[in-house]
């Protein structure tokens, strides 16, 4: 209890310290204090915390970096060869990190299109064709006949995409 009592007194004191402090002392503190804030050993930086491994985090990290880099140059001039290494790593990992996404966009709709594909029936496709389309899947090297078959079946694709849009028109007009 008699430590609270002195905390109090304590607090009390000091305010009554404060008061009988001139007006300049008060100035002069105050100038002290916000030059304390504004140095530049103590200029607070920009953070982020590190992410799950997500490429946005890790780009951002490079950019702040490079911004607390910056600030902290006092001639600016003479780092011009710095400064153009910093922006085109900074381009360079932005371009990588851009084609590592689509590069996994690429291969999950490939994914995807590979289970589509184990879906049609056996017998839809003949069985030279369906090698040869196995091969192109896996990015094997083609033969001349792999080449062939595959042709064949672009062709056979087109002319049943025009069939489709003529059964589309007579249903279209058995609707009415």
């Amino acid at each position: 209890m008699d430590r609270w009592l002195s905390d109090s007194k304590k607090a009390h004191e000091e305010k009554e310290d404060d008061k009988a402090l001139s007006k300049e002392r008060v100035e002069y503190l105050k100038k002290k204090m916000i030059r304390g804030l504004i140095s530049t050993e103590t200029k607070p930086s920009v953070e982020i915390e590190q992410g799950k491994g997500e490429i946005e985090d890790d780009f951002l990290n490079s950019v702040i970096e490079f911004k607390n880099w910056i600030n902290s140059r006092q001639y600016i001039k003479g780092d011009k060869e710095k400064i153009e290494i910093w922006i085109k790593n900074l381009y360079r990992k932005l371009n990588v990190d851009q084609d590592k996404d689509a590069k996994e966009k690429i291969d999950l709709s490939k994914s995807k299109l590979m289970e589509m594909y184990r879906e049609l029936p056996p017998d839809f496709l003949e069985e030279s064709t369906r090698i040869a389309l196995n091969k192109k899947l896996r990015g094997m090297k083609l033969t001349n006949s792999n080449q062939y078959y595959i042709k064949k079946l672009k062709n056979l694709i087109l002319e049943k995409l025009k069939e489709v849009q003529y059964y589309e028109l007579l249903k279209d007009l058995l609707e009415i």
